[in-house]
């Protein structure tokens, strides 16, 4: 998780949107009031070290209130503050990933309902949607939890109508 979190930051950091930043790098702040939780907070920077997420730190209840002046640092232990995290705007990052794929070939078909995943040796090959097949040497699909079954009968995830929540799926395949 630790390099799929650089990987996207260094994707999203490093757009160039019209209006808003897709990454702001406002670090971020995890605070312990019990004794429990400072111990927590070791853990994870033991972990956050031993993954080499950049700027993971331990530090004290007079600094967690330095960082955050709304914190009361008489009620805190310590905090565990990571100088690398941010925020992403969830809708700017969408728009100008998909202008980068667009501008690379990729089509974006929204509104379909997907009624078959085909596969050939194990590997994607194409998606049946409402609209007809389209094949594909990459595939990636946004299902919503409605339960479909294919014309074998085998179940698959359909996309549903606007507003439902999603879950990305992506799905790779070689050539042939």
């Amino acid at each position: 998780m630790a390099e799929f979190a650089r990987y996207t930051v260094g994707k999203l950091a490093g757009t160039e949107p019209a209006a808003q930043p897709c990454f702001d790098p406002v670090g971020s702040l995890e605070v312990a009031t019990t004794e429990e939780r400072w111990a927590d907070l070791h853990r994870k920077h033991g972990w956050a070290s031993f993954w080499g997420v950049e700027g993971a730190r331990l530090v004290n209840a007079a600094e967690c209130s330095r960082l955050h002046p709304l914190l009361e640092q008489e009620r805190l232990r310590g905090g565990l503050y990571v100088a690398s995290d941010g925020l992403a705007n969830a809708v700017q990052a969408g728009e100008e990933l998909a202008r980068r794929a667009t501008s690379r070939g990729a089509r974006f078909l929204g509104g379909q309902t997907v009624l078959d995943v085909l596969s050939r040796s194990g590997r994607v090959t194409g998606v049946v949607s409402g609209s007809g097949t389209v094949p594909a040497a990459w595939s990636s699909c946004a299902l919503a939890s409605g339960e479909r079954k294919s014309a074998d009968g085998r179940p698959h995830r359909a996309a549903a109508a606007h507003g439902a929540p999603v879950r990305p799926h992506r799905v790779g395949t070689a050539p042939g």
